[in-house]
């Protein structure tokens, strides 16, 4: 997908400015939640509009970081999915 029909998409499924929700999935290493959350706030210019929550799988090996975003337009999403797709130890990203 294009970054054109990225956004496209973005702007006919969704109201801006407003909440967005992603959901990043990995392994429970190095501090891969830290590692999320931070990627997010990096993308996002201001800090205090990321909220997230944690799950880990019965075994421990994955964790799921559910973030709870307040994005300004379709281009702020992109740059978050942008940031957070070279997190090491990323395995799913919806």
């Amino acid at each position: 997908m294009t970054y054109a029909s990225a956004r496209d998409l973005l702007n006919r499924t969704h109201l801006f400015p407003g909440p967005y929700t992603i959901k990043a999935i990995g392994l429970t290493v190095d501090d891969f939640v830290g590692r999320i959350v931070r990627a997010a706030e990096g993308a996002l210019a201001r800090q205090a509009d990321v909220q997230f929550s944690v799950r880990s799988t019965p075994n421990g090996l994955h964790v799921a970081v559910t973030l709870n975003l307040q994005v300004v337009d379709a281009d702020e999403v992109i740059r978050v999915y942008q940031a957070l797709q070279v997190v090491q130890g990323l395995r799913v990203l919806l």
